[in-house]
């Protein structure tokens, strides 16, 4: 009996700490205002959306001028591009066609002149493409089919171009100066506003055949040597009875 009265003593004061332990543990807990990490007084309270209005209006406004002046710049910058690319392609385009169209009207007029002071009939034909080499190849007393054949016909056109040179009272090596490209245009000039002897004989005109033969010049007329036909001696007259 005695060895069971300090378990009953500890099973009685158990059951009457109990109650006491669950009152203590019902009541409110109070915090210290000191401690507050944050202030609860405008949890339950209403916002007033017209506090940032002004402030949110003013973002948007800022944010669309940027808007408005990037887009503007985009804007100018591709219309300046194309404006340069276009500007850029016409220059490519019409220069060439210029430098062409005044090299053209040049050579042209400077072998009709040529074909005139040669006394060409048909200088007309220095303004048309293939007629214009033909004229150049009778110009220079050479067949006019040579044109025809490849590699020949442009060692032949220079060839004609000598004889041209020669029958304008230039030296026919002068002629070479058309291998050089804008020394054509050069002896293009020369030969036509600033020969050295006057007009030549009549050349002639395409569709002659090859049985006519060519007329010499003035020069060659010249150097031809003149024949003699010698004369026969007269017979004595025997006198009549």
């Amino acid at each position: 009996m005695v060895k069971f009265k300090p378990l009953f003593l500890s099973i009685f004061f158990a059951f009457l700490l109990l109650p006491l332990s669950l009152a203590f543990a019902q009541e409110e807990y109070v915090v210290d205002e000191d401690v507050m990490l944050y202030d609860t007084s405008t949890q339950d309270s209403e916002i007033d959306p017209k506090i940032y209005e002004s402030q949110i209006e003013d973002a948007f406004d800022e944010l669309s001028e940027v808007n408005d002046l990037i887009t503007t710049t985009d804007e100018d910058a591709t219309k300046d591009g194309f404006a340069v690319m276009i500007a850029s392609m016409g220059i490519l385009v019409l220069f060439p066609i210029l430098i062409g169209l005044v090299t053209y009207i040049f050579t042209s007029l400077a072998l009709s002149k040529i074909g005139k002071e040669l006394g060409y009939k048909n200088s007309w034909f220095a303004w048309f493409p293939i007629l214009n080499s033909i004229m150049l190849m009778q110009l220079g007393e050479k067949s006019a089919w040579w044109i025809l054949v490849p590699f020949v016909g442009q060692i032949m056109m220079i060839v004609a171009i000598m004889r041209i040179t020669e029958r304008r009272g230039y030296d026919k090596l002068l002629g070479l100066i058309v291998l050089t490209g804008i020394g054509a245009y050069v002896l293009l000039y020369l030969l036509a506003w600033s020969p050295k002897t006057g007009t030549t004989a009549p050349t002639n005109p395409v569709g002659s055949t090859n049985n006519i033969p060519v007329q010499p010049s003035l020069e060659d007329q010249t150097q031809q040597p003149v024949e003699t036909v010698p004369t026969q001696p007269q017979q004595p007259t025997t006198p009549t009875m």
